[in-house]
């Protein structure tokens, strides 16, 4: 049988000791390091939608100009590499930018979506939720387009999880 002896074991102890805090600690860093670079992510998507909702009049989101914000949403997407949809004041999709022009009437309405509510009360909504439409998680930021008092639209990014857990270096 093997004997440690007592100098081995209150060394152990102070190595043991000295590990599991900074196990601990390192996880809590990780994790707050992650929740950190997320919400950077979400701030720069928000200045992206606004920037882009610069580019679009209220007027813009009336049945005639679909063809222009269906164009306006699959060139934005193309360079800020994220979903970009733009939806009316009842909730109709209008144009996105991962869905033709044929396809987009069949959307189902996004009114009850969380982050499109919020941003027809005039601010910034943001969610983290499975697309049935992509099947894929997502993170959506939406912001209001007109009026902040009586928006008439809005517009809608959505960047893929796995892209964020990418960017976050979690997977």
């Amino acid at each position: 049988m093997l004997r440690i002896s007592f100098k081995s074991r209150i060394i152990w102890s102070y190595i043991l000791l000295v590990i599991i805090p900074f196990v601990f600690v390192a996880i809590l860093l990780d994790k707050k390091l992650e929740e950190l670079a997320l919400g950077d992510i979400k701030t720069s998507l928000v200045k992206q939608t606004y920037l882009i909702a610069n580019q679009v009049k209220p007027e813009d989101l009336a049945v005639n100009s679909r063809v222009r914000l269906d164009q306006l949403a699959k060139d934005v997407s193309a360079k800020i590499k994220s979903r970009v949809t733009f939806i009316d004041k009842s909730g109709v999709v209008l144009a996105d930018s991962e869905k033709s022009a044929v396809e987009v009437p069949a959307m189902e309405n996004h009114a009850d979506r969380p982050e499109v509510r919020t941003a027809f009360s005039g601010g910034a909504g943001q969610d983290i939720r499975y697309s049935r439409t992509l099947k894929i998680d997502m993170l959506y930021i939406a912001i209001p387009i007109g009026p902040e008092q009586e928006p008439v639209g809005v517009i809608r990014l959505a960047l893929p999880l796995e892209q964020v857990q990418k960017i976050l270096g979690t997977t």
